[in-house]
C-alpha cells in the first residue's frame, strides 16, 4: 500500500507540471502575425542566386487574399505567416527556375484590428499596425479608468464560440515590472478590462436607483426646505 502510494505520488508530481508547461506554453504570444486581406507585404525573389535579375515588390493583399506575383500569377497568401508565404512561394517557383531566394516581409498590417474594452477611457476597436502588448493596448486606449480591476484583464482570442482566455496582471507590469503576461496581441484579440468589486457594487446600486433619481432628488429637496422653514 505504501509503494502504491509513494508510485502515485511521483507520477502526480511528474504528469501535472508537465500539463501546467504545456498549457502555458500553448498560452504564449505568437510574433507571427497571420496575414489579411489589407496588409501590405514586400517579396524579394533572387532566382538562382542571380541578384542582378531579382525582383522586389510591395503589394496589398485583395479582399480575396492573394497577391499577383511574376510568373507564378494569382497566389493565396491571406491565412498564412510570412514564412509559410516564403516557402510557398519558393515551392512554386522551383517549376520555372533550379533554385530561388525568396523573401517575404510584412510591411504594413492594414488588415488586422483588435478590440479593448471595459474599464478604459477610449473603449472601441484599433489597427493593429504593428506589434503590439496588451499594455500598449491598454494606454492606446487612453490608459485604465480608476475604476479598473488591474490584475483581473483577460485577452480574449480565437473562435468566440471557444474561445482561449489569456490572464493579464497589469498592474504587475505597471508597477512592479513583471512582463511575464505582458502578451502580444494578435488579430481580431478582444482585450477585457473588468471593473473591480467596489466598482461593480456602485454601479449595481446605481442602476437600480435610476428610475427613482429624480423622485429622491425631489424629496430631498423637500427635506431641506422644510428644515430651514421650520428654523
Amino acid at each position: 500500500m505504501i509503494k502504491k502510494t509513494v508510485l502515485f505520488v511521483l507520477i502526480t508530481g511528474i504528469l501535472v507540471p508537465a500539463c501546467l508547461l504545456a498549457q502555458s506554453n500553448s498560452l504564449q504570444p505568437k510574433r507571427a502575425f497571420v496575414l489579411q486581406p489589407g496588409d501590405a507585404i514586400s517579396i524579394t525573389i533572387v532566382p538562382d542566386g542571380n541578384a542582378a535579375d531579382r525582383v522586389e515588390r510591395t503589394i496589398i493583399i485583395r479582399p480575396d487574399g492573394k497577391v499577383n506575383l511574376p510568373l507564378l500569377g494569382d497566389v493565396q497568401v491571406a491565412g498564412f505567416t510570412p514564412n509559410q508565404v516564403d516557402r510557398n512561394v519558393t515551392q512554386k517557383l522551383k517549376a520555372f527556375m533550379s533554385s530561388a531566394e525568396v523573401t517575404v516581409n510584412v510591411t504594413s498590417f492594414g488588415g488586422h484590428r483588435y478590440y479593448v474594452i471595459g474599464e478604459v477611457r477610449n473603449p472601441g476597436y484599433f489597427q493593429l499596425g504593428k506589434p503590439i502588448t496588451v499594455l500598449d493596448a491598454v494606454q492606446l486606449a487612453g490608459g485604465a479608468t480608476t475604476h479598473a480591476s488591474l490584475n483581473h484583464v483577460k485577452i480574449v482570442r480565437g473562435d468566440p464560440k471557444n474561445p482561449v482566455i489569456i490572464r493579464v496582471k497589469l498592474k504587475d507590469i505597471q508597477k512592479r515590472g513583471k512582463n511575464q503576461t505582458n502578451y502580444f496581441l494578435q488579430n481580431q484579440d478582444v482585450v477585457v478590462v473588468p471593473s473591480t468589486l467596489w466598482a461593480k457594487t456602485g454601479y449595481f446600486f446605481s442602476n437600480l436607483l435610476f428610475p427613482f433619481r429624480d423622485v429622491i432628488a425631489l424629496v430631498l429637496s423637500a427635506l431641506g426646505t422644510l428644515y430651514f422653514v421650520r428654523r
